[in-house]
């Protein structure tokens, strides 16, 4: 007898359920997981018939979930026919999206995309003859990175450029001079490149820099301007200038030099292009570039902060 009611138990389950209980046509009422559930069918089971059925016809009103529950049925089944309601689609394995990429600091040049690196900027005093030119001044006192010492005073890297990449220069000291005597140096502040060269080369095309404003870990950057500047080469050291300002220094030989200071507001040979700057990302667009050397930096009061994207035209 027993056997009898199992045999026709399997063909009214075989009759429900199709042959791998999850055929894409299938239609899922309630009286189907029923039969599921009294064969011994597993909640995995149930929940993948569900979602692979071409519709599942069971009431998710409230009344119909609570009357579920009390059925025995569990929480994921329950999901599953919710997600199955009449107006749902077959339920489909999710698209995996792919990760979030963090914008690069790059120069995009056609199809190709350049890499690009920072480098310091140095603040430096010399002092100057009457009426003297700064770039002839530069090449007289001998200022470059790794340079001589000459009639001039290095104030030194600013925060963030590479420590020592600007040799002390000698101060000037005249023997006439008494220990209690103080003079007045004119000359012309410079905002160097620390180094001479650029290891990142870029052709005359039309190019777009992409700059995260992050990759500076100082928040000043974010609320500065974003400039190009055409960089002013000395042959005769390979010293690049970014900016240019008269300035002075105070000189005793009791006290010894004091901490030079600008007294016009920094010069810089921009270039023009189309900048935007929005969500912590800075962008330039220009249409091409001659040869020479140049640099991305950020003015704030009309200064440079510490760290530039420099690189060579060719």
């Amino acid at each position: 007898m027993y056997s009898l009611q199992r045999k026709w138990f399997l063909i009214l389950l075989l009759a429900i359920m199709p042959a791998g209980l999850a055929a894409a046509d299938q239609i899922i009422a309630k009286e189907s997981i029923d039969v599921m559930k009294a064969a011994g069918c597993g909640d995995e089971l149930i929940v993948a018939t569900i979602r692979s059925a071409k519709e599942v016809r069971i009431d998710t009103s409230v009344d119909g979930l609570i009357a579920l529950k009390r059925a025995g049925y569990s929480d994921a089944i329950i999901r599953a026919i919710v997600e199955r309601a009449p107006n749902s689609s077959p339920a489909t394995a999710a698209t995996p999206q792919p990760a979030a990429v963090s914008p690069q600091l790059v120069a995009v040049q056609g199809n190709n995309t350049i890499p690009l690196k920072n480098s310091g900027v140095v603040a430096t005093f010399a002092q100057s003859k009457k009426n003297g030119e700064p770039m002839d001044t530069l090449k007289s006192v001998g200022i470059g990175v790794g340079a001589g010492v000459g009639t001039a005073v290095a104030i030194g890297a600013t925060a963030g450029s590479a420590a020592g990449s600007v040799v002390p220069f000698a101060y000037p000291v005249a023997s006439a001079w008494s220990a209690l005597r103080t003079k007045t140096l004119k000359g012309f502040y410079y905002e160097l490149i620390s180094q001479t060269t650029s290891t990142v080369v870029l052709t005359t095309a039309a190019t777009e820099f992409t700059i995260p404003l992050a990759v500076f870990n100082d928040g000043r950057y974010p609320v500065a301007e974003p400039v190009l500047i055409k960089l002013r080469v000395s042959e005769e050291t390979r010293t690049r200038v970014a900016g240019i300002a008269k300035g002075e220094m105070k000189y005793s030989g009791l006290k010894g030099p004091q901490e030079p200071k600008a007294t016009e507001p920094y010069q810089h040979e921009t270039v023009q292009s189309q900048i935007t700057k929005a969500n912590n990302l800075a962008t330039l667009k220009v249409a091409g570039l001659p040869t020479g050397e140049y640099a991305v930096g950020f003015l704030l009061d009309a200064k440079l902060l510490p760290e530039v994207l420099d690189f060579t035209v060719r």
